[in-house]
């Protein structure tokens, strides 16, 4: 008598087979996933540094890579690297991506960029890569970007290193604000950095000021024309100045939300007028208006 398999023991071994693949299948995705883009960082790392080497020769970055000492390998790699090309000057930034990876993007923000200084941020589009969420923001435990990303609509960026709250995406593709406001005149931003700052005009004190901020760790923010943050080395947010060049005044933003309000004066009457320090909820608590 032969003795061989039954119907039933072959569909087991096939149900089981399945199961194992169901499981593997995927996180032999995700490994092939993070190991191609683990590939660019060290690339765009390169580029960055390169980057601040030309910075410092030349005061500014340049807007093309062949500009800059060094020679981006390509070999088993097949990296797209660019860098950002002054169209938009609130970033400098070192972008890699790769034709094997789509929805995924490497970006590096160079340090004397005007926001997200020595940032390194994951970008990812869902539609276009399934694991690129999870790779940026669950592998990598990236933290997400509330004010949207460098790549566009249907990217979200994930801040890997930096403050995540050192800068602001929500104007680099719908463009200007709604409601514009003009930004307040030089001669009022060296009244008002004079006093505020102690220095003798705003290119100077925004010069030292930032330098202070910067070396001892902390980060600026510039939102708008008339609006600055200043975030310490831990990420907390120090400092917040908004000014109102219709009304003539800037506001101190406490971080308890108490406002100190400065009226600023006309040219020969000096400095400011007068001023209110408000209560979170807008209530005057001191006026000498």
């Amino acid at each position: 008598m032969k003795k061989g398999f039954t119907l039933i023991e072959l569909l087991v071994v096939v149900l089981i087979i399945g199961i194992l693949a169901a499981i593997a299948l995927p996180q032999y995705q995700k490994a092939v996933v993070k190991s191609r883009y683990s590939g660019l960082m060290p690339i765009a790392g390169a580029i960055a540094n390169a980057q601040e080497i030309y910075y410092m020769d030349k005061g500014n970055y340049a807007s093309d890579i062949t500009e800059l000492d060094i020679k981006a390998p390509s070999g088993g790699v097949n990296a797209n690297i660019e860098v950002s090309d002054g169209s938009d000057e609130r970033f400098e930034y070192v972008l890699a991506t790769k034709d094997d990876l789509p929805g995924l993007a490497y970006v590096i923000y160079q340090k004397h960029s005007p926001q997200f200084s020595n940032t390194v941020m994951c970008e990812a589009n869902e539609e276009q890569n399934k694991q690129s969420t999870w790779l940026c923001r669950d592998s990598l435990k990236g933290t997400e970007v509330p004010s949207g990303s460098l790549q566009g609509e249907g990217w979200t960026a994930y801040v890997l290193k930096g403050n995540v709250n050192s800068g602001d995406f929500s104007t680099t593709q719908e463009g200007t604000p709604d409601e514009p406001t003009e930004p307040l005149t030089l001669a009022d931003l060296n009244e008002t950095f004079t006093k505020v700052f102690r220095s003798n005009g705003a290119d100077d004190s925004w010069r030292f000021y930032s330098n202070d901020v910067l070396s001892s760790g902390g980060s600026i923010s510039v939102i708008s024309p008339n609006e600055i943050i200043v975030y310490d080395s831990n990420g907390k947010e120090y400092d917040h100045y908004l000014f109102n060049p219709t009304e003539r005044y800037m506001d101190s933003i406490g971080t308890d939300g108490g406002i100190m309000r400065r009226y600023l004066g006309a040219e020969d009457m000096g400095w400011y007028k007068c001023y209110d320090l408000l209560s979170p909820t807008g209530e005057v608590l001191i006026s000498n208006c």
